[in-house]
Order: C-alpha cells, then structure tokens, then sequence
C-alpha cells in the first residue's frame, strides 16, 4: 500500500507543479508553493497522529456495514481511501489542460537513408 501511494505522489508532483507554474503569475509562484508545501508538510505531520489516535479508539469496535462486519482497525485505512477517491474525482471533473497541446508539422525533401 505504501508503495503504491509513493509512487502515486511522484508521479502526480511533476503534473501538480506544472498546472501551478501554468496558472499562477510568475511573481506568486514563489509563495504558492511555499504554501502548499507548508500544508503538505503539516498534512505529513498531523496525519500520523490522526491516523493513530483513530487507530486507538477504533480498535476494540466491530462495525456492521451491510452484510459485512469491518473490524474498527481498518477505518483509518478506509477514511484516507476515501478521501482520496474524492480528491481524484474531484481532479478528474474541475482540473483542465492548462495550454493546449501544440503539434508541429516538419515538413522536408530530403531523403534519410538508414544504413544498418
């Protein structure tokens, strides 16, 4: 799971800091992303004693969702699935290209040859 989720962030950072350089005036984009990676850090921070103290709490309880009964270890593990669900949804609906693909048509009359 923790894999997945790394490789997840790595690969969404690049995207993320592309459509922030696109959107934001040059002269904020300096505070942006300091902003960002403040709340990124506290995120980093808050969300392990979140997670933990959710862990303890719910640990002793069964949950009955429907015909299954969850143990009350798994809500942590549930919660941040399903915010993440929601933060790829809501990616997927408002976030749009931030400049239009250009395609660039070369055209020449010379002959490449391939000698292999």
């Amino acid at each position: 799971v923790w894999i997945g989720q790394s490789a997840a962030m790595s690969a969404s950072q690049p995207a993320m800091r592309a459509i922030q350089a696109d959107v934001v005036p040059w002269n904020l984009r300096g505070k942006l992303f300091g902003t960002i990676q403040a709340f990124f850090n506290a995120g980093a921070t808050i969300g392990p004693i979140v997670g933990g103290a959710l862990f303890a709490y719910f640990s002793l309880i069964l949950i009955p969702l429907g015909p299954f009964i969850l143990e009350g270890l798994v809500v942590p593990f549930w919660l941040a699935s399903g915010l993440g669900l929601i933060g790829a949804f809501l990616l997927w609906k408002y976030v749009e290209e931030t400049r239009p693909i250009q395609i660039t048509i070369v055209e020449s009359d010379e002959t490449i040859v391939d000698a292999t």
